[in-house]
This record gives C-alpha cells, sequence and structure tokens, in this order.
C-alpha cells in the first residue's frame, strides 16, 4: 500500500526526512528570524497576552517565506549551527525592534511633557511593556504604533524581513560594523526625538511658570502653589493638542528613514554573501 506522503512504509521514513533537511534547516533559520521580529515589533500582540498571536504568525510567516528552490547549506557541525539561528534570531530583533525606538522617542516626549506639568507622580503600568509609564506618554505611545500600522509599517518589517527583494537568504547574515554604528545612532536617537517633540510645551511651560514668579513678587498675597497648578495643567495640554499633528509628522518621517535604513543594511548584508 502506497502512503500519500510520499514514501512506502516506516522503513522509508529516515530516507524520507534526510531528503527534506535542508527544508527542515531552512524553515528553522526562518522561525529563528521571524521570532525575533515579532517578539519586538510594535503593534502585534505585544505584552504575555500577544503569545496566541504571535507565535502561530511566526509559524505561518516561516512557512510563506520558504523557498523550496533555494536553500542554504546545512552546517558541518553544531557550533555553526547555533550560529546561524542566533544571527537570524538577531537579524530578526534588530529589524522588529529599531521602529519600537520610533515609539519609545514619542513615548519620553510625553514623559519630558509630564513632568513639566508636575503630572509625573500620577505613573500607570503600561500593560505592553508591563513598566511604569505617564498617561501622556503611554498615550502618545499609542499614537505612534497607530501611525506604524496605518502606514503599513508591520507589512513592511515583515517584508524586509522575509528577504524576498533582497535576497537575503537565511544563514547568511553577519552583524558588522555599520549596524552596530546604527543601533547606536538610533538608541541615542530616542532621547533626542523626545526632546525635540516636547521642547515647544516644555518651553512655554517654564515661561508660564516665570510669569507665576513675577506675579507672586508683584501681589504677594496671591498663592502661587495653588493658582500656577491648573493654569500649567491647562496651558500643557492645550499646547499638546496644538502640537499632536507635529509630532504625527515627525513620526511617519522617522518610520520612514528607518524603513530605508534597515532596507541599505540588509541589502550591504547580501552583496556581501553574494
Amino acid at each position: 500500500m502506497v502512503i500519500a506522503t510520499g514514501f512506502s512504509g516506516p522503513e522509508t521514513l529516515g530516507p524520507f526526512i534526510e531528503g527534506k533537511i535542508p527544508v527542515i534547516w531552512m524553515f528553522l533559520l526562518l522561525t529563528c528570524r521571524y521570532l525575533g521580529l515579532l517578539l519586538f515589533l510594535p503593534g502585534l500582540g505585544s505584552g504575555a497576552s500577544g503569545i496566541a498571536i504571535r507565535y502561530p504568525a511566526v509559524i505561518a510567516l516561516s512557512w510563506a517565506s520558504l523557498q523550496p528552490d533555494l536553500l542554504s547549506e546545512v552546517p558541518s557541525n553544531l557550533a555553526l549551527l547555533v550560529l546561524a539561528m542566533m544571527s537570524e534570531l538577531i537579524l530578526g530583533t534588530i529589524i522588529g525592534f529599531v521602529p519600537r525606538l520610533v515609539v519609545a522617542g514619542v513615548n519620553s516626549a510625553g514623559q519630558f511633557v509630564s513632568t513639566a506639568m508636575g503630572l509625573n507622580a500620577g505613573q500607570v503600568i503600561d500593560p505592553t511593556t508591563a513598566s511604569q509609564s505617564t498617561e501622556i506618554g503611554r498615550i502618545l505611545g499609542d499614537i505612534a504604533v497607530l501611525m506604524f500600522l496605518f502606514m503599513g509599517g508591520e507589512r513592511a518589517m515583515i517584508y524586509l524581513a522575509s528577504g524576498a527583494k533582497q535576497g537575503l537568504f537565511p544563514g547568511v547574515f553577519v552583524i558588522e560594523e555599520i549596524t552596530i554604528d546604527f543601533l547606536i545612532r538610533e538608541t541615542g536617537n530616542v532621547i533626542t526625538m523626545g526632546v525635540l517633540l516636547s521642547a515647544p510645551v516644555v518651553v512655554a511651560l517654564l515661561l508660564v511658570q516665570l510669569i507665576m514668579g513675577i506675579i507672586s513678587k508683584a501681589v504677594s498675597t496671591v498663592n502661587v502653589f495653588v493658582v500656577s497648578f491648573p493654569i500649567t495643567v491647562g496651558v500643557g495640554l492645550t499646547l499638546l493638542l496644538f502640537s499632536i499633528a507635529s509630532i504625527i509628522r515627525v513620526t511617519e518621517k522617522e518610520f520612514k528613514r528607518l524603513e530605508i535604513q534597515i532596507f541599505e543594511i540588509i541589502v550591504s548584508q547580501q552583496k556581501k554573501s553574494n
């Protein structure tokens, strides 16, 4: 009796699997790559509750990206095997982690604004990162995630990770100086982006505090501590509302810039692998 799977009995199972080892190895490398990607990619099942979304997506994307006619060579020893798997995990992590840095930069802008308004004492637990954050920081971070999804950023990152256009096949990625410099620069850009986005509101609030200080000196009967807090919060929220449009524009430009730079890094890897 012929079995539908392509082998005639249990005695041929070993040779059948042995012939599929390159395909299995390619699938394993793609699984490592997409695992690193979806663990950090913003907006796709973040937090512990997203496990039910991430892991099935890893298997589905790995299967969809599998190209049986373009297979990488299986390493000859265990050390090279583990190294190849780790390099793919790192590649996926880089592609997924870099957009999260933009979200962190917008979130830090909200933190700076909250501090200037005197609202940093009322912090909440962010369920996506299990860390403390102010309400304004969390709201701005969610706006950045929504912008990422509306722009199709998750599809662009998945497409880059697949290597379909660039020809970056599993097992050839190597961390180089250009990649390390890129990560260091973008990590430092988190604070820079937060300061630039929050600067208009923070400067305006400092001027409000200066004016309130002058008033307290001119009219000593005014209780500045009681009067200044609602004024500071009101002015801060009003200016922040008018700044949302510019924050969205800057965030959109940052996401587009990062996509281009990630693409250039992958292309450089592909050229060296050839």
